[in-house]
């Protein structure tokens, strides 16, 4: 699958418009030059972009192929580059060790951090709560339901309160207990509108009523109709009709006065006399004779005619209507229904009084049946006997309540055991609402912050198990140890020089058989170790004779940044040997190297033609953001103006680290090639050669045959002494002094062979002429 892929189109980094590399011509190791700042490692990123599912892939840079990567060969794409190493190796102080955590364990470490983070964060938020519920437990804290509890249970068993009533109606002989039980119930109640008073009494009521009737008997009592007449006015219109007076002769007129005087003895009396046959005159004892009945008869119905008897019958009706009122009321036991009782006697009283005035008024008219009343009862007469009957009438359905409620608990004690006490709790309710709706508060707050505290304490041991998991899982991740120690033993040729040992959840690093310390460790060895765990993970999984056959797409961008020149060699020679197999072992892979060292290109160009068996010259330059074929004839010319250009742009233009670390070995390079082409010897025997530094001016020819001397420190002859350093130049001087070097360097060839030097830098030899002119302040700053 990989044999097509050839071209990507890539927009982004440092592409701002869109490119299209063609990265694989004809072979399958593509070898690629670029200047730092080129996009070569833009290009290796966007590789990756291209296995990315959709939710991965970075919205600021567009990829696409020639060929798609199918699903089931996205596993097989590798890219190293520095976000490799950075990620997959990591170095760390244990004590005077040296720990180095690769792949997954560093993944894990990650993660375990991650979840010491997230689990100090929950400590600190169950510290919290932790506080406050131990406020929350205590009975003496206002934001405590203990506090309002044991305020509420006080108040219940307060004397008359809750507990009592209870009790009483328990017929227990101890208060009643509060339970959180009981504060639940009341809880569960609304709020009842009635004032609480009126439950009070209410409560009470049924309470003497449950207790009074037990063992009672049913009463029987009959309220009766109340018939008097809602008003007086009907019985005023009839006071105060006048009747038409008759003849009387003065006789009769006598008699009609002690009538009036005598109203016991009104006419209508004295008709029964005569009609029951009396024999003597109830006033003054006198017997009567036929004749004086037969005379009183007629005298009577002389006196009274049609019209004046049925009035004063009309009177005696009313008479009946407005009769004194006997009414028994009934007898409960124990006082019960006192109130009631009271009342209804006190209404009794007042309205039987009323009554007696009426019947005055009414026998007035009667004894003096031909005089009008003019205004028998005033107004407040009126208001009072009609409120009177309304009183006296609501008193007898108040007494037939009672009775109804007296013989109800006599044959529903049971009913109304379970009514009063709801009612008892509804008084209560009423009584301590504010109490209550604080407890109810107290408690919701309370109950949320043990719901949060259990909720942490969850999630706590949660993260706490997690991170157990996470470190037994990284003290069995197995990376091949043994193969990546294989590949130091190739690297370095030495199987004591750099070796890793199991450690706990991690590896222990030792340089020659001793443990190090993190600061001895170069940016260099870190790249060999993470060089080596790449193919490590490449082939993690697969059998020995597998590893090989499987198909691969391999990106290597800068496999040699920041080693120094024995690293370098058993990098280049580790390199040959994978990329050998990996090509032999399956023709489909396809691998990309990318490097901005033009020394390195020159080696992989070697490798190349090896692995393929061939004699390519060329390789493909990245040069504004297109790829160019060049020829590697003339190596002697990159590596003039690789040292031009660190000469004259470091001190404006912030050369990369690995352009820094490499310069010295161009440098020496460089020197070597020339001193071996013009006089067959080694360039330290041309700095010392005499007939050469003549052609050097005369106050300039101690300073370059001995300053420049620094470039013969051969750093291999040192190696076990400077394992932790890159190269020699590097790690001996400074900046300056290296761009100090690098000028001296083409100086030197101007002075002994300017036409040369001409040859090759010709459009940069007036700039190098230009530096002699801060050559004189180099050589003082020296002596």
């Amino acid at each position: 699958m990989f044999e097509k892929f050839k071209t990507i189109k890539i927009k982004g980094g440092c592409f701002d418009n869109e490119a299209e590399l063609e990265l694989f011509k004809k072979d399958a190791l593509s070898v690629i030059y670029g200047r730092n700042g080129s996009g070569k490692t833009t290009i290796a990123h966007c590789i990756g972009e291209l296995v990315k599912s959709d939710e991965e892939k970075n919205a600021d840079f567009t990829v696409s192929s020639t060929s798609t990567i199918t699903t089931d060969k996205k596993d097989s794409v590798f890219i190293f580059n520095e976000d490799f190493v950075r990620e997959q190796v990591r170095v760390e102080k244990d004590g005077i060790n040296t720990i180095v955590m690769l792949g997954e364990q560093v993944e894990l470490d990650e993660q375990i951090a991650q979840k010491k983070e997230v689990l100090a964060k929950l400590e600190e938020e169950f510290n919290k709560l932790d506080e406050e519920r131990k406020r929350y437990d205590n009975a003496r804290e206002n934001i405590s339901p203990l506090y309002y509890f044991n305020q509420i249970r006080d108040a219940l068993r307060a004397d008359g309160g809750w507990a009592d009533i209870d009790r009483d109606v328990k017929r227990n002989t101890v208060k009643s207990r509060i339970s959180e039980d009981v504060i639940n119930t009341l809880l569960g109640l609304e709020e009842p509108t009635e004032n609480y008073n009126t439950l009070h009494n209410r409560v009470m009521n049924n309470l003497n009523l449950y207790r009074g009737s037990e063992d009672a008997q049913v009463l029987t009592w009959i309220k009766g109709t109340v018939l008097l007449p809602e008003e007086l006015t009907q019985l005023i219109d009839i006071l105060i009709k006048p009747l038409d007076t008759p003849e009387l002769t003065d006789r009769e007129h006598r008699l009609l006065e002690l009538l009036a005087k005598h109203p016991q003895h009104s006419t209508e009396a004295t008709k029964q006399m005569v009609t029951e046959g009396w024999s003597f005159c109830p006033m003054c004892l006198r017997e009567i004779t036929e004749q004086d009945k037969a005379t009183i008869t007629q005298t009577l119905t002389h006196i009274l005619n049609e019209e004046a008897s049925q009035y004063e019958h009309l009177l005696c009706t009313e008479l009946e209507t407005f009769a004194i009122i006997e009414t028994v009321l009934p007898e409960f036991r124990e006082h019960l229904n006192e109130q009631e009782l009271n009342v209804a006697q006190t209404a009794l009283a007042n309205l039987n009084r009323i009554l007696y005035a009426v019947q005055q008024k009414i026998n007035q008219r009667k004894s003096d049946i031909y005089k009008a009343l003019k205004s028998p009862f005033s107004e407040e007469d009126c208001r009072a006997y009609a409120d009177a009957v309304v009183a006296w009438r609501k008193a007898l359905d108040a007494i037939e309540e009672c009775v109804k409620r007296f013989n109800d608990s006599v044959n529903k004690r049971t009913k109304l055991y379970k009514q009063i006490r709801t009612e008892n709790s509804l008084l209560a309710r009423k009584q301590h609402s504010a109490l209550l709706r604080s407890y109810k508060q107290a408690k919701e707050n309370s109950d949320k912050n043990r719901e949060l505290l259990d909720s942490k304490s969850k999630e706590r041991e949660k993260v706490q198990m997690e991170i157990k998991s996470l470190k037994t899982q990284k003290e069995r991740t197995d990376i091949a140890l043994d193969y990546i120690n294989h590949e130091l033993q190739y690297v370095f040729y030495s199987n004591r020089k750099v070796v890793l040992e199991p450690g706990d959840g991690c590896y222990k690093l030792r340089i020659n058989g001793k443990a190090v310390r993190p600061k001895k460790i170069s940016v260099g060895e870190r790249n060999v170790l993470g060089l080596c765990y790449f193919f490590a993970k490449l082939f993690g999984g697969k059998t020995e004779t597998a590893k090989y056959s499987s198909e691969y797409l391999i990106v290597i961008d800068d496999p040699v940044s920041s080693f120094d020149h024995g690293n370098r060699v058993g990098v280049m020679s580790l390199l040959r040997f994978q990329f050998g197999n990996i090509l032999k072992g399956n023709t489909n892979s396809r691998i990309l190297v990318l490097s901005h060292d033009l020394q390195s290109i020159f080696d992989l160009m070697k490798i190349r033609n090896e692995v393929i068996e061939k004699n390519d010259p060329t390789f493909m330059e990245l040069v504004n953001h297109n790829l160019k074929m060049h020829k590697s004839k003339n190596e002697y010319k990159k590596l003039l103006e690789c040292v031009f250009e660190y000469a004259s742009k470091a001190e404006t233009y912030d050369i990369d680290d690995i352009s820094d670390i490499s310069i010295g070995n161009t440098m020496r390079r460089l020197l070597e090639a020339y001193s071996s082409f013009c006089y067959d010897i080694g360039f330290e025997k041309m700095l010392r050669k005499h007939d050469i530094l003549m052609e050097i001016p005369e106050d300039k020819r101690v300073y370059y045959a001995n300053f420049m001397y620094r470039l013969t420190l051969n750093t291999e002859s040192h190696m076990e002494e400077n394992i932790y350093t890159l190269n020699g130049i590097t790690a001996r001087f400074t900046k300056d002094e290296k761009i100090q070097t690098a000028k001296s360097v083409l100086l030197f060839l101007l002075y002994i062979n300017k036409p040369h030097l001409e040859a090759y830098l010709s459009e940069h030899i007036t700039e190098i002429e230009n530096w002699k002119n801060d050559e004189e302040k180099w050589i003082l700053s020296i002596k």
